[in-house]
């Protein structure tokens, strides 16, 4: 039993092992290197880093939102509503996005993960008010999506962030 234990040990240790053999030169072993893996940890964004990425990240959501509300208030024509409902959902669909990716600093990180669920709860929605016939059903489907708008994660987000309070003038809003 010993002398199989040896040789099978033997013969591992020689797979490691091949030989290259060129015309008229003698055979040379080479031996295969074990591979080494560093792994490197990024550290999470810096409170001041991340309150603008924050600000950038939501921004145009925030704008494209402003954009349909405007377009509801003022009567524009279904098709233009669902034009801006329809870039509300793809803006939403990157802040998700972009929220998820981020390497958020500790403290908000849980909030961060609450206003990524409620945009997401809302994308069904804001699907539904892009193929909406009648500016009551867009308005019905904006209404159901705002449920999901995520107020009290943004606002704890904001404030451990020191920004200030939401504003929709700051989005094009009045």
């Amino acid at each position: 039993m010993r002398q199989v234990i040896i040789t099978a040990a033997a013969a591992i240790a020689l797979s490691a092992c091949t030989a290259t053999v060129t015309s008229g030169e003698p055979p040379v072993a080479t031996i295969a290197q074990p591979s080494v893996t560093t792994t490197t940890t990024t550290p999470p964004l810096s409170k001041e880093a991340a309150a603008k990425h924050y600000l950038a990240i939501v921004k145009p959501y925030n704008e494209a939102l402003e954009r349909l509300e405007q377009a509801i208030n003022n009567g524009k024509p279904i098709d233009v509503q669902r034009g801006a409902a329809t870039e509300t959902l793809q803006a939403n669909e990157e802040q998700i996005r972009q929220l998820k990716a981020a390497l958020w600093p500790e403290d908000i990180r849980t909030a961060v993960d609450e206003l990524v669920a409620e945009s997401g709860k809302a994308q069904e929605f804001w699907r539904k008010a892009s193929e909406a016939q009648t500016r009551d059903q867009v308005v019905e489907q904006v209404r159901a999506a705002l449920k999901h708008d995520g107020t009290a994660a943004a606002k704890t987000i904001r404030e451990r962030l020191e920004l200030a309070k939401y504003d929709e003038r700051d989005y094009g809003g009045s």
